[in-house]
């Protein structure tokens, strides 16, 4: 009976490795450079769970997105194939559901599939990908792209545009500090991950004489964290933007006069789509839209007159406006034909 036992367990070590094989001879057939190995879970207090990808080598910089309804957390991992014995892995844990792996086009899409919308923190550690689900109850904050390195504020600045629009500028050490920005009831704050304040950047600033939406700026630490709070002048109307380039975080409130109020309401689509959340420091245009055909589940035809990078920070907008919102933003058009989208610069359309 010894025997038998050792004999299976050889031949399951052996069955592994020539997996192991065979996907590192596919990956490198297909000139891939990653392989997905494993994906684990540990349950944590307070109904957290920890996922862990891991990878053949040094794990690639992953594109993530969010989607409302289904819940989900979708993760693609670039020039990455897949070595597991089961690309679907059933977790059940706190508000994970299951965790799928699907490949296509030189990529692995990996799929947390939620009970209902989660906060959580991605990391990279070596030939690991970390991804750390909160409970919505134990969480305050939205779901945040990948922690950066510990970075710093050196300044903060407040200026009045041209157009009355009140923005606020935040200088930072580091480029790749993550900035989750989110509604508190009638005020908005910006939470910089992992980013010290100096004690005399802690203040408020009293800006309602710029005549701008906005009326206080409150900065402060939170932990590790530091918050920039901000309070808009009682009834305000305005539009919000957020950006970031560089080692500059900006910070927009735009104001609305009645009149465009007005023609807003006759002339903005509606959007109907499913809701999304993007939060990309850089990524390539093509693959953006590719993310959204992937949402609307719609075949997509990209010019190959199409091509840079983008920043976009989008939470929680139908996947129709954020396409709209891209379009606009890289001067491309649309033009549908069935369930057939084409997508090119406008002068092509």
């Amino acid at each position: 009976m010894l025997k038998r036992t050792a004999w299976w367990s050889e031949h399951k070590i052996v069955g592994l490795l020539l997996l192991l094989v065979a996907g590192a001879a596919q990956a490198q057939a297909q000139g891939v450079g990653h392989l997905l190995q494993g994906i684990d879970f540990v349950a944590q207090p307070g109904d957290r769970v920890l996922l862990t990808l891991t990878l053949s080598d040094t794990a690639p910089e992953p594109n993530v997105f969010t989607v409302e309804q289904p819940a989900r957390i979708s993760i693609d991992l670039p020039d990455t194939a897949i070595a597991l014995a089961d690309a679907h892995r059933q977790i059940g844990v706190g508000d994970v559901d299951r965790v799928d792996a699907v490949e296509a086009n030189g990529r692995t899409r990996v799929v947390v599939a939620l009970r209902q919308s989660a906060p959580y923190q991605l990391r990279r550690d070596g030939n690991k990908l970390q991804i750390e689900i909160e409970s919505p109850v134990a969480a305050s904050v939205g779901p945040v792209a990948e922690i950066a390195g510990a970075s710093s504020i050196s300044n903060v600045d407040f200026r009045r545009g041209e157009q009355g629009e009140g923005r606020i500028i935040v200088n930072l050490s580091n480029p790749q500090t993550v900035v989750d920005v989110h509604d508190d009831n009638d005020r908005i704050v910006a939470v910089f991950k992992n980013t010290s304040l100096p004690e005399k950047l802690t203040r408020r600033l009293d800006v309602l004489d710029f005549a701008t939406p906005v009326k206080y700026v409150d900065i402060k630490r939170d932990g590790p964290n530091t918050e920039l709070i901000v309070t808009p002048s009682q009834g305000a109307n305005f539009d919000q933007a957020a950006y970031q380039a560089n080692g500059e975080f900006t910070l927009e409130l735009q104001p609305l006069t009645q009149a465009k109020l007005e023609e807003r309401k006759r002339n903005e689509p509606q959007y109907k789509g499913e809701r999304i959340s993007l939060s990309f420091q850089s990524i390539d245009v093509r693959a953006l839209l590719q993310i959204i055909a992937d949402v609307a589940k719609t075949n997509m035809v990209i010019s190959d007159s199409v091509h840079g990078d983008i920043a976009m920070r989008l939470q929680n907008v139908p996947w129709d406006q954020a396409l709209d919102i891209i379009l606009r933003s890289k001067g491309l058009g649309m033009r549908q034909q069935g369930n057939v989208m084409m997508v090119a610069p406008i002068d092509e359309i």
